[in-house]
């Protein structure tokens, strides 16, 4: 039977937390030579396996990255714009950072304003109103880098968010041009504001295209006059 004084006296591997680790060695009877190499090890072998994962997260990024970049040379990365004036429904004057630019709206085709090659569609001073009255003297979002006959075409998207080109269409003062786009969204607004006679669709039963109106009304040029 164990002496009561016995007990209150604190087992001596269990002083202090130095004398726990050197008996747990003991006992087990590793020496700290081994204790050493076997930390030297696994901290390897975690170094290995991060540098592996890191791996992996740098190819998917890697992916992720050439996945989109088409989607932000496109079309996705907007870039602010002031604008300056209308020159007709589909062409404004912006001033960006590469100076001022001539941008044409995307997919869409409004009435001709007169000029020394056609004279003016009907629907033309409308169409050029509502775009002064919505974006001169305000900033706009500038989508696309695609250029046509020296200007930029773009996807024009107002401060409110909503898009220019869905406005004219869906005001009728502007028409969707099929050769270049045929975009669900822009055909099913022209469609509503065709039934509606709304813009152009009121002024005549069948209204020219304005891609159809320059190629009709063209005058020869004094270049092809002199030919």
């Amino acid at each position: 039977m164990m002496k009561a004084e016995n007990r209150d006296k604190p087992h001596p591997r269990c002083a202090d937390e130095r004398d726990i680790t050197s008996g747990w060695r003991k006992v087990m009877g590793f020496k700290p030579g081994v204790i050493r190499r076997a930390k030297q090890r696994m901290n390897r072998r975690n170094r290995r396996r991060a540098k592996q994962r890191l791996g992996g997260l740098l190819l998917i990024a890697l992916a992720l990255a050439i996945l989109a970049a088409p989607a932000l040379a496109r079309d996705d990365y907007p870039a602010p714009g002031w604008v300056v004036d209308a020159h007709d429904g589909d062409t404004l004057l912006v001033d960006c950072d590469l100076g001022l630019m001539r941008v044409r709206l995307r997919c869409v085709d409004a009435p001709e304003v007169a000029s020394t090659r056609w004279p003016e569609q009907p629907g033309a001073r409308q169409a050029r109103d509502l775009v002064r009255h919505l974006t001169v003297g305000h900033w706009v979002a500038l989508y696309g880098r695609s250029s046509s006959y020296g200007r930029a075409v773009r996807r024009v998207v107002l401060p409110d968010g909503r898009d220019l080109a869905e406005v004219l269409v869906s005001a009728g003062w502007a028409m969707v041009d099929t050769r270049y786009c045929r975009g669900k969204r822009l055909l099913e607004l022209q469609e509503r504001a065709r039934r509606a006679r709304r813009g152009v669709w009121g002024l005549s039963a069948r209204p020219v295209a304005p891609w159809e109106w320059r190629r009709g009304r063209r005058q020869p040029t004094n270049r092809e006059v002199t030919k």
